[in-house]
């Protein structure tokens, strides 16, 4: 991340003070200040940030409803118009959204947002961002955030900050009126935070003074606001939004566009490699197929279709019968004469619709208990015959077919 420029811009008759900061929001070097910003080093890359006088700005908190920010783009003009002096037409709102709910919005007139750009262009400043000064004060729970504010010149601002949308900035003569304003529901006495080196001639009101930073610059202290995306809404939005951010959301945008074609691009590669892998292992099971196709079929001329010659062979064997009959009684029949430990298998051989299974056992009993298990087997018969005892034991054959049969 780039570092910030950071530029406090009281208007067009006074000097302009401006601080660098790192990619962390800590400050490099000191607070400067001059009637332009000839004198900054290495202040091209930065991304400039702007704080702009909150004399001429309205602030107001609304609760409006919607879904999207775009709906809240067309709804916020109508919840302030009634609250504001100027017409809607001449005035350039930006908003955000409060964490407590709502929305702070901020007013400024067009011609006059366009008088300050145009002044800060020729003191060579072109602004990426912009935000309130005193939006940019610390802001303080049940307590009002002061700040003197001094420029080269020496002329005296007050900024005044309660809450997330109260504000008011003006000359320490109108300070008393405006601190009982933005008091009011604070506990008696009130609590005052005072910011940077300056301090009021005079408080107001007997009051409770908090220096948490005593010492400090104020552009430093604002600083910190700005760092932590807590000084209000974005300024430069809509017709004010600066040619270079436009050039850097255009970047991205391209540069979101490139890593979609690349995973575009990575994604098919893959469904290729896995075509192709699909297609070899189609291969492979095809070359098995054929070789099983020549042991079923000793000196058989080759076939296109092994699997079809091996099926129409099976339908011939079993006529008047689904060709998958014969697979289906071995595949039930098998796993019944495994599992007896006192039978061998000698052979198997289908006809006429039925399994022959020929066994030797340890006697006649062990074939028995073979032919009892697969007869209580739903949908299939099983009869015993051919028994005959012999040296290596007792061989029989068991003739099983469907039940239906």
């Amino acid at each position: 991340m780039p570092d910030t420029l950071l530029i406090h811009y009281r208007g067009p008759e006074a000097p302009i003070e401006w601080l660098v900061l790192d990619e962390r929001g800590q400050p490099r070097g000191e607070v400067r200040s001059g009637p332009r910003l000839d004198a900054v080093p290495d202040g091209g890359g930065a991304r400039v940030l702007v704080l702009w006088p909150a004399e001429r700005a309205t602030v107001l908190a609304v609760d409006v409803p919607a879904r999207s920010r775009e709906q809240l783009a067309r709804a916020v003009p109508f919840a302030v118009e009634d609250r504001l002096i100027d017409p809607i037409e001449a005035l350039h709102l930006a908003f955000d959204e409060l964490p407590e709910g709502g929305q702070r919005v901020v007013a400024l007139r067009r011609d006059l947002v366009r008088s300050w750009l145009l002044d800060l262009r020729e003191r060579g400043v072109e602004p990426d961002a912009a935000r309130l000064d005193a939006l940019a004060l610390p802001d303080r729970p049940d307590a009002v955030s002061l700040a003197i504010d001094v420029d080269a010149a020496g002329t005296r601002r007050v900024l005044l900050r309660r809450g997330p949308a109260t504000v008011w900035a003006g000359t320490e003569a109108e300070l008393s009126d405006w601190f009982d304003v933005l008091a009011a529901g604070l506990p008696a006495p009130p609590s005052v935070v005072l910011w940077g080196r300056e301090l009021p001639s005079t408080l107001p009101v007997e009051a409770r003074a908090q220096r948490p930073d005593a010492g400090r610059e104020l552009l430093v202290t604002l600083a910190a606001s700005v760092s932590g995306n807590r000084a209000g809404p974005e300024l430069l939005i809509g017709e004010f939004t600066p040619a270079r951010r436009g050039a850097r959301g255009r970047r991205q945008v391209r540069w979101a566009f490139g890593l979609a074609a690349t995973l575009v691009v990575l994604m098919l590669a893959e469904l290729v490699a896995a075509n192709l892998a699909l297609s070899r292992r189609a291969d492979a099971l095809a070359g098995a197929q054929r070789a099983l196709y020549r042991e079923a079929y000793p000196g058989a001329p080759d076939t296109p279709d092994p699997r079809a010659r091996i099926e129409a062979d099976l339908g011939r064997v079993t006529p008047g019968a689904g060709r998958g009959d014969a697979l289906e009684l071995v595949a039930q029949v098998a796993p019944l004469v495994t599992r007896s430990s006192r039978v061998a298998l000698k052979s198997l051989e289908y006809r006429n619709g039925a399994l022959e299974v020929a066994l030797l056992g340890d006697g006649l009993a062990a074939l028995d208990e073979v032919r009892e298990s697969i007869a209580a087997t739903p949908g299939l018969r099983a009869e015993l015959s051919q028994v005959s005892a012999g040296a290596q034991g007792t061989e029989g054959r068991i003739v099983v077919r469907g039940a239906t049969r």
